[in-house]
């Protein structure tokens, strides 16, 4: 027990819940500032963390979680795992997921060259024209593959001759989905060096 007499009983063991209290909101303030603190200042994509590539080449906001990064053999996949408190979260068992692909091309001309990997397709929706926050344009459409497969592709000028594709599939349609319209928004080259 905390004490031996009733007083002394009730007065340690509130100054130990006190002090488990005070450090169980330290934690999870510091989970919270961890999880959405990077860009809380952001007017555009608020409560989001910034994820830049390990190559710099592009970085974009996002809501950590639900979103959580994975490394499937050498690539780095985004998943939404279908239950939040998975370790160790797979594409497999996954609510959404996002694929992120460099194309020497631009943006129209790799969604054009991309074209075969959509079929079959039981609907459709695009091309439409997109611009990021940051000012870069690009393309974007998407699609139902099957009765339970939907895709969203966002096709982003980074640099001349350079897009970056961000696939996104779930099993709910994605066509008005806030959440991937603001990730696609968000998706930008990292600034320059020394700059904000």
């Amino acid at each position: 027990m905390c004490g031996l007499t009733a007083a002394a009983v009730s007065k340690g063991c509130r100054s130990v819940r006190h002090s488990f209290i005070a450090a169980l909101g330290a934690v999870l303030g510091t989970v919270a500032i961890g999880c959405g603190g990077v860009d809380a200042g952001s007017a555009s994509f608020p409560g989001t963390v910034v994820y830049e590539s390990p190559s710099s080449e592009y970085q974009f906001n996002l809501l950590e979680p639900p979103w959580r990064e994975t490394v499937s053999q050498s690539e780095t996949i985004f998943v939404v795992p279908s239950k939040i408190v998975t370790l160790l979260p797979s594409e497999s068992d996954s609510t959404y997921t996002l694929h992120i692909y460099r194309q020497n091309t631009d943006a129209a001309s790799a969604l054009q060259a991309d074209a075969p990997s959509r079929t079959p397709v039981e609907s459709s929706s695009g091309p439409t024209t997109v611009a990021s926050e940051s000012g870069s344009t690009g393309v974007e459409m998407s699609w139902q593959e099957n009765a339970s497969v939907y895709h969203r592709d966002a096709y982003i000028n980074i640099a001349a001759a350079v897009s970056f594709r961000m696939h996104f599939s779930a099993a709910v349609p994605l066509v008005d989905n806030d959440m991937v319209t603001q990730m696609i928004a968000s998706f930008r080259a990292p600034p320059a060096a020394g700059s904000k």
